[in-house]
């Protein structure tokens, strides 16, 4: 793995994972990151969007727990998740596919109030707060984001760009930035 995803990697572990900051990623961490992101799009974990997401975030849990929690214990590591990301979710074929794209897309479509397949720039706000980005790097992330300056994001575009951070190998790409810079 190269060392900027070893970075993007090492970034998600510790502002989006391990909430609690107890340098583990457990299945309290993934229940908690479903009620910031409900709180934060002032959504109910009974609405429709709401089950959508919590059930895409137990199964992002429990994709992580067997590929990545090597010595069973219950919790993943840094070591264990940089690790079992790589093998299991970038570098095999269709795993981020099957375990992360649709909880990518139920985020999305949560953030997205009125439905209308965009994110406004106070969506994205309320999204990315929930998300540990820092407040000072958000509208550089969607600025960078909006290459043609609509003013909004398309959830397919947001949802390429997450598919770059986790996954992406290369520097310079616009989903490099969208949790704030490495």
């Amino acid at each position: 793995m190269s060392a900027h995803l070893e970075s993007k990697h090492q970034r998600a572990f510790e502002q989006q994972l391990d909430l609690d900051g107890n340098g583990y990623i457990e299945r309290t961490d993934f229940v908690a990151f479903g009620v910031r992101v409900l709180s934060a799009c002032e959504s109910s974990p009974t609405s429709a969007k709401g089950k959508a997401l919590v059930g895409a975030v137990l199964d992002v849990w429990e994709a992580l727990r067997a590929q990545c929690d090597i010595d069973g214990d219950g919790r993943i590591s840094p070591q264990e998740y940089h690790r079992g990301m790589t093998g299991a979710f970038v570098d095999e074929g269709g795993g981020y596919d099957r375990a992360f794209h649709p909880a990518v897309r139920a985020v999305l479509e949560l953030a997205d109030a009125d439905g209308d397949g965009t994110i406004t720039p106070q969506e994205f706000r309320a999204l990315q707060a929930a998300l540990g980005t820092p407040d000072d790097e958000v509208d550089a992330a969607f600025q960078r984001l909006d290459a043609e300056n609509r003013g909004v994001l398309d959830i397919d575009q947001i949802d390429a760009a997450a598919r770059q951070f986790y996954t992406g190998e290369g520097q310079e790409a616009a989903g490099d930035l969208l949790f704030g810079a490495s």
